[in-house]
């Protein structure tokens, strides 16, 4: 029974800690994105980026976890064009 009261906790938390991030998520125009692998990864790259991961660690996780080849210029360019766009 304690078990299930902390699961329950637990998926409460979480409840809380993706109402807070869609409140935080920036929007992104993807029409304005020409890279066809910075388009289909966008909005991860912004949620790690806004989790406080690191371009260059970004840049490392995207070629790890799906093999997509998007360098650090790119994804520091990406970052900075939503940034003067979102604020």
């Amino acid at each position: 029974k304690s078990l299930l009261n902390g699961l329950n906790t637990i998926l409460k938390d979480l409840h809380k800690i993706e109402q807070e991030t869609a409140k935080k998520q920036l929007k992104i125009n993807l029409n304005s994105i020409k890279n066809p692998a910075l388009k289909k990864y966008a909005s991860e790259i912004l949620e790690l980026h806004q989790s406080g991961v690191g371009v260059r660690a970004i840049e490392k996780y995207l070629k790890l976890q799906h093999n997509a080849k998007i360098s650090y210029s790119t994804i520091h360019r990406f970052l900075s064009q939503q940034k003067a766009e979102n604020g």
